[in-house]
């Protein structure tokens, strides 16, 4: 699943383009483009579905999914492609803490917390080859990459719990 609003910077095109290189391995997969926003995004999306013959393969709905966490937890993979840095990407971070694996930038805010083979798996998401390359890693290795996802999810809830967040502002906020 691609995760992220309609629009051209999430790059829902490069999951697209990556999945036409994944189903040569996997021909069985299916992706699911997981989004609301502009109307002419969605067409452009569908537009290059058939362009590249994968209209049997990808969906794009076109419509903001009202249930993410039952998406997430359906899903062997979750994209989180974008194409310029985010102050704070969610997409990753849920993902992980729906126990599944994701692919994200990078670069960004994410790489304060994610290294890249360690505790998720991180692209050049303009890189079509770097993303197939790596889905089809993590499709091969589910053991490893839930071994990333655990390892994620704690260190979510060490350095992102709200206790935590609330304690580190009190202490800068004294510090001053």
């Amino acid at each position: 699943v691609s995760v992220g609003q309609l629009s051209l910077h999430k790059g829902h095109d490069n999951a697209i383009r990556a999945f036409s290189k994944i189903v040569k391995e996997f021909p069985d997969a299916r992706l699911l483009i997981a989004g609301g926003g502009n109307k002419k995004y969605a067409d452009y999306y569908r537009s290059l579905v058939d362009e590249l013959e994968l209209a049997d393969k990808v969906s794009v709905p076109g419509i903001q999914t009202t249930d993410i966490q039952t998406v997430y937890r359906a899903a062997d993979l979750t994209l989180s492609l974008t194409k310029v840095g985010e102050g704070f990407g969610l997409v990753p971070y849920e993902s992980a803490l729906m126990g599944t694996p994701f692919i994200a930038p990078n670069f960004g805010a994410i790489i304060e917390f994610v290294q890249d083979m360690q505790n998720g798996l991180l692209v050049n998401t303009n890189n079509i080859d770097e993303v197939a390359n790596k889905v089809i890693y993590a499709l091969n290795n589910p053991d490893e990459t839930a071994i990333m996802v655990n390892r994620l999810t704690k260190t979510i809830k060490q350095k992102l719990h709200p206790q935590v967040l609330a304690d580190n502002l009190d202490k800068l906020y004294s510090s001053l």
